[in-house]
């Protein structure tokens, strides 16, 4: 049977000694800093009634917005600046924010170049029209404003993080991380660098300089969610399940309809040899997600595990419906039909995982104990064999 699998820089002898499973997340936390922004932007709105000629209140009133999301009113107030001084650099740079993130990135560049004719030499609005333009495919232009903004300023960490980014998404490893390290060194606060180099080293199979790097996130934002799923996933590859579960338990306390941390988490658990609690795990996932293959594949893992072979199959049904060139999944319910005495249905499902993958399955079905019910029929002995020269 498959079994369950899942989907540095130097630190001050303090934060070593830190616990970083028992740092609290809130619930809240979301909540509150709505709040807080929504009391800010009240401010804001009498500043402006009482100053109406405040460009930077302006400003600060459409970050605001911004920051709620609430793009339309955050466009309407820098426009209003832009209204009173159609030379306001700051204003042409916060809208093309704005637009880029409502996905407007051919507006946003042009405001980004609007910004960078007013003031060349700020290294704010080239690094601006490099994301929109990585955003735009247009990598090497991309990086070509990445490195006027780093021209101008060598030490501007969002730059150089963006850089990093950026040479990451074009193979260039070792360039990455030194954007990343460069970015950390200007900035040792930046949590969106100590995060990126630790996606990227884990994608590189550097699980402990990786762990390193999301320790250092979460200590500086123990409020978001993605450095405490990129710490978890780096456990997961660890061995470490408990800790891993502690921190998929943070995430899903600050993301609690993410159906792809649920499955992880119930992965957690099944390694731990906790089948009730996965099945659990995996049953919400697929409350978020019913066509998500794969919880459902894990569902049945961990219910054969369980020894109940036949919802295991039910499950891995479901699976296949929504995939069906699943191959582990027919693996694992081969190998449920078998157990049950089922030999014609083990059977098929065992001639179509050869016919997908003959160099993976032929031997693993053949050494698989799950599969001794077949060892005396002519069929089986024909599908394991390997085929003569």
């Amino acid at each position: 049977m498959v079994r369950l699998g899942p989907s540095q820089p130097e630190v001050s002898e303090d934060v070593e000694l830190l616990d970083i499973d028992r740092i609290r997340v809130s619930a809240d936390h979301r909540e509150r800093r709505y709040g807080m922004l929504q009391s800010r932007l009240k401010e804001w709105d009498l500043h402006v009634a009482r100053n109406p000629k405040d460009l930077m209140a302006w400003v600060q009133r459409g970050i605001t917005l911004m920051k709620l999301r609430q793009y339309e009113e955050a466009i309407a107030s820098y426009n209003c600046c832009l209204t009173l001084d159609p030379e306001c650099c700051e204003a042409w740079m916060q809208r093309a924010e704005v637009l880029d993130r409502m996905g407007r990135h051919g507006e946003a560049l042009e405001n980004w170049e609007y910004a960078s004719a007013l003031s060349p030499k700020s290294p704010e609005a080239w690094n601006g029209r490099g994301v929109v333009l990585r955003k735009l495919d247009r990598l090497e232009e991309a990086l070509a404003n990445y490195n006027q903004a780093l021209s101008l300023r060598s030490d501007y960490a969002q730059a150089l993080n963006n850089r990093g980014y950026l040479q990451g998404q074009m193979g260039q490893w070792q360039e990455a991380l030194q954007d990343f390290e460069q970015a950390i060194a200007a900035d040792p606060d930046y949590y969106q660098a100590w995060q990126n180099r630790g996606y990227l080293l884990f994608a590189l199979g550097r699980n402990e300089e990786a762990l390193d790097c999301y320790d250092q996130a979460v200590l500086l934002r123990p409020g978001e969610v993605e450095a405490w799923n990129g710490r978890a996933n780096v456990l997961y590859n660890l061995d470490r399940y408990e800790s891993a579960l502690t921190s998929y338990d943070k995430v899903l306390t600050l993301w609690p309809d993410c159906a792809e941390v649920w499955q992880n988490r119930g992965n957690a658990l099944g390694q731990l040899n906790r089948y009730r609690e996965a099945i659990a795990s995996y049953e919400e996932a697929l409350l978020l997600k019913p066509d998500m293959a794969s919880a459902a594949y894990y569902r049945g893992v961990a219910l054969a595990h369980q020894g109940k072979h036949r919802k295991a199959i039910e499950s891995y049904d479901w699976a296949l419906q929504q995939q069906p060139d699943y191959v582990d999944c027919l693996y694992n319910r081969a190998s449920c039909f078998a157990l049950l005495g089922d030999l014609d249905e083990s059977l098929s499902d065992l001639k179509d995982v050869i016919a997908q993958q003959p160099e993976t399955y032929r031997e693993m079905a053949r050494v698989d104990a799950d599969f001794k019910k077949l060892h005396s029929l002519q069929a089986f002995q024909s599908l394991v064999e390997a085929p003569k020269d």
